[in-house]
C-alpha cells in the first residue's frame, strides 16, 4: 500500500475557500430573507423593540443617577449644617462660660481655694 502524501493548503487557498463558504452563507440568508415575509416582521420588530429598550435604558439610567447624586448631595450638606450648627452651639456655649467666670469674681476665688 503506497501512502500518498496530501499535499498542504496554502495561506491563500485557505482564504479562497473561507470567502466560497461565506458567500453561500450569505447568499441563502439573503434568498431566505427575500422569499421570507414573517422573517421580515420578526427582524423589524427585534431592531425596533432593541432600539427602544436601549434608548428607554439610556434615560432611565441618567435619571436615575442625577436623583441619587441629587440626594447624597443634600444629605451631605445637612449633615455638613448639623455639625456646623453643633460646634457653632459648643464654640457659644464656651464663650458664655468664659464670659461668666470673668464678670463674676467671686466665683474664680472660691474655685482657687
Amino acid at each position: 500500500m503506497p501512502t500518498q502524501k496530501r499535499r498542504r493548503r496554502t495561506l491563500p487557498q485557505i482564504v479562497r475557500g473561507g470567502r466560497r463558504r461565506a458567500r453561500r452563507a450569505v447568499g441563502g440568508v439573503r434568498r431566505i430573507w427575500r422569499r421570507s415575509l414573517q422573517l421580515h416582521v420578526v427582524t423589524s420588530t427585534m431592531v425596533i423593540s432593541i432600539v427602544v429598550v436601549a434608548v428607554l435604558g439610556v434615560f432611565l439610567m441618567q435619571s436615575i443617577s442625577a436623583t441619587i447624586l441629587g440626594a447624597r448631595d443634600r444629605a451631605a450638606r445637612s449633615e455638613a449644617q448639623a455639625d456646623r450648627k453643633a460646634v457653632l452651639g459648643y464654640l457659644n456655649q464656651q464663650d458664655g462660660d468664659a464670659a461668666k467666670q470673668s464678670t463674676d469674681p467671686g466665683q474664680g476665688a472660691q474655685q482657687g481655694e
